[in-house]
């Protein structure tokens, strides 16, 4: 399972990747490094550690290729599925109206996304 974001506070959301952690499917969080440094989502650290202290795998990072820019995607990769969109993982953006796509993925498209 594979989520990234660049904004992170949810605590619903925490709970539920830290309970498929228990469970033993792994579990890998990208989260943009400056954004996540810099406390502009005031718990956004806090829960990134929480998911940390339940073996989730927590890596803060700069854009595409880690060194330069900004991790700005909205993702959750579970099972065969593909959830994709606009809408940051804060209670504020819960409030928001914004719009995401789950997508199938067959066996070719979960190829294509782990290459890149």
């Amino acid at each position: 399972m594979i989520l990234t974001c660049y904004t992170f506070d949810l605590a619903d959301i925490v709970a539920a990747l830290c309970r498929a952690s228990a469970r033993g499917i792994g579990v890998e969080v990208y989260a943009d490094r400056n954004h996540t440094l810099s406390g502009a989502t005031i718990g956004q650290v806090a829960q990134l550690g929480a998911l940390r202290e339940k073996n989730v795998h927590v890596l803060l990072t700069k854009g595409h290729t880690g060194t330069a820019g900004i991790q700005h995607s909205k993702t959750l990769l579970c099972d065969k599925s593909l959830i994709v969109g606009s809408t940051n993982s804060t209670l504020n953006s819960s409030r928001n109206h914004e719009i995401s796509a789950l997508l199938a993925c067959n066996r070719d498209g979960l190829k294509q996304y782990d290459d890149q």
